[in-house]
Order: C-alpha cells, then sequence, then structure tokens
C-alpha cells in the first residue's frame, strides 16, 4: 500500500526514543514535570519519550476512539500525530521549564489500519528557528504497521524561545 503512494520506508529513526530503552534522568525528570492534561486522560494517551527534537507517544486502542465502522478514528490519529510533533519541537531539558506552541498547519497522510490495539507514534522536530518550526510524525500499531504521518508547521508561544528560557512553572 505505502508504494502505491510513493511511500516506502519510514522517514523517523524511531530507535532514537525506543519506548522499551533506558531513560535518562534528565529525561524521566522533564516527563514526570509535565503535566497530563484533561484530552490525554479522556482519550487515554501518554507522552513516553521525550527528547531533544523528538517525543513518543503511546496510546491503547479502545472502543471509545474508534468510527461507526469499528476503526480508529482519524481526528484521533491526527491527535497522536500533532501531540508528538509538537513535543518534538519543546524540548528544554530543564524539568519545570515549558516550552509551548502552537500548530500552524499539519498534513496527515492515513495510509493504514491497526492490526493490534498498542499504538506508538513518533514525533522529529526537522527544523526551524526561533519562533516557528516543522515536524515530521508517524503513526504505528505494535505489530510495525504504518497508520498515518503527518508534516507539520508549529509557532512558539509567547515566553517561548528556541534557546531556553521560557515560561517557568507554568501548567
Amino acid at each position: 500500500m505505502l508504494e502505491a503512494i510513493g511511500l516506502t520506508e519510514t522517514a523517523i529513526d524511531s530507535d532514537v526514543l525506543d519506548p522499551k530503552g533506558p531513560i535518562s534522568d534528565i529525561e524521566r525528570s522533564c516527563l514526570d514535570a509535565e503535566p497530563v492534561y484533561p484530552l490525554m486522560d479522556t482519550l487515554g494517551y501518554r507522552v513516553t519519550r521525550w527528547g531533544p527534537d523528538r517525543a513518543t507517544v503511546q496510546m491503547t486502542l479502545s472502543d471509545a476512539v474508534t468510527n461507526r465502522k469499528g476503526i480508529m478514528h482519524g481526528g484521533v490519529m491526527g491527535v497522536l500525530l500533532d501531540t508528538a510533533a509538537g513535543y518534538a519541537g519543546c524540548w528544554t531539558g530543564i524539568p519545570n521549564e515549558t516550552r509551548r506552541a502552537l500548530t500552524l498547519t499539519m498534513t496527515v497522510q492515513y495510509v493504514g489500519q491497526a492490526t493490534t490495539d498498542d499504538l506508538i507514534c513518533y514525533g522529529r522536530k526537522t527544523g526551524g528557528g526561533g519562533t516557528v518550526y516543522y515536524a515530521e510524525s508517524e503513526l504505528f500499531d505494535g505489530a510495525g504497521t504504518l497508520m498515518a504521518r503527518a508534516v507539520s508547521v508549529y509557532r512558539y508561544r509567547t515566553g517561548s524561545r528556541a534557546g531556553g528560557t521560557v515560561e517557568q512553572g507554568k501548567k
């Protein structure tokens, strides 16, 4: 199916933030300091890895996020893709220092369906500057089936800078 739309392999090096790999103390501290927001609870997903220019989001597929055909809803896929790419550009490496961004554009390609309930989404910042950054993300099921991919553009929110000082302790 990927070949039909010109895709032959995944663009993101998922080994960088392997969900089963070791987590550094600084990564654990930053993950622990980041609040879980209501949408995460409602849909049941979490940011499980986070580092410079990379983020991993995981979720267990449930009936609550499927469409009337019983297939994962494309909007929920979009949320996971957006979250992974958004976090990838907001890493500071300093617990309780939060960089925030707004999605300006996101283009999604839906290329497959889940064959397992375990879902993992990898996001990677691909470029940008002090105000705007670019990212890509890919969503897979637990069997490694590519379900969707996205390319996105984000703008850092006021108070967030690419160099480091950000909204301290703001949740």
